[in-house]
């Protein structure tokens, strides 16, 4: 099922699970939550309206899990609406944590920080996928960024990004942060990428409708191409034989995948 959660509900939600987290700790109620990816550019930023979970990194009593699924069962929410589901991806680091600036208190219990501007480009660039909101929300932020004359350049991105993961970033992921920090016209990139990005999604879900475990981080790439060459084949009355279009790797079709 999916759910839009906006800055409002979010603080919304957040205060339900503080009040109730109180509740059942009163003797130790402090805890903290460190939200990350779209959640975190929403209560950040204007350009991005919703997103449909809110990753974070939660530190609290083992009360808090139990907490936030009576939330969410409560509200009609997602299983996974707050989650830590992001640890598990390649864009996680432990340094997040010290990575993160001040949003709200809650409750006078819950503390909730999100990732800093420098720090969340770093993880997007990292992430890099074109199917979500990664490089729209990149050019987005620096131009909110450049809108309100606040700091943000490439040298402090990649700073950010070695501090997080200990390395550089690669030359693909480089090339084109750089190609967004030089972009003349960052609003029409934007729109841009958030076009390609909703095509590139569509082509996903009809990969995973049609192939389901059998789509992965490694082929993705691979089927996003092959769906929309499919789409657009059809939509110029072009139709090639879905042996002609099955995506391959190293000279082997996906398909052939165990």
């Amino acid at each position: 099922m999916l759910f839009d959660f906006n800055r409002s509900n979010i603080d919304h939600y957040l205060y339900l699970v503080a009040r109730e987290y109180k509740k059942a700790n009163r003797t130790g109620p402090e805890a903290e939550v460190i939200i990350a990816g779209g959640a975190s550019v929403i209560m950040n930023y204007n350009f991005r309206d919703s997103t449909t979970d809110i990753d974070s990194i939660i530190r609290a009593s083992s009360s808090m899990r139990d907490i936030i699924n009576r939330i969410g069962d409560e509200n009609g929410l997602p299983p996974d609406w707050l989650n830590d589901d992001f640890r598990n991806t390649s864009s996680y680091s432990e340094k997040l944590i010290e990575c993160s600036s001040f949003y709200k208190r809650f409750c006078n219990c819950l503390n909730v920080r999100t990732v800093s501007a420098e720090y969340l480009i770093a993880m997007k660039a990292r992430a890099g996928r074109t199917y979500k909101h990664d490089l729209s929300d990149i050019a987005g932020i620096i131009k909110e960024h450049q809108e309100m004359k606040k700091d943000m350049s490439l040298s402090l991105v990649e700073e950010a990004y070695k501090k997080l993961y200990g390395e550089e970033m690669s030359i693909k992921a480089a090339e084109r942060l750089k190609g967004i920090f030089e972009c003349k016209d960052l609003e029409e990139l934007f729109y841009s990428m958030q076009s390609e990005e909703k095509a590139n999604r569509q082509a996903v879900l009809q990969a995973i409708e049609k192939y389901g475990e059998k789509v992965n981080d490694k082929n993705i790439d691979g089927f996003i191409r092959h769906f929309r060459e499919s789409t657009f084949s059809e939509d110029t009355g072009n139709k090639n034989k879905e042996s002609d279009m099955i995506p391959t790797h190293n000279g082997e079709s996906f398909m052939d995948e165990k």
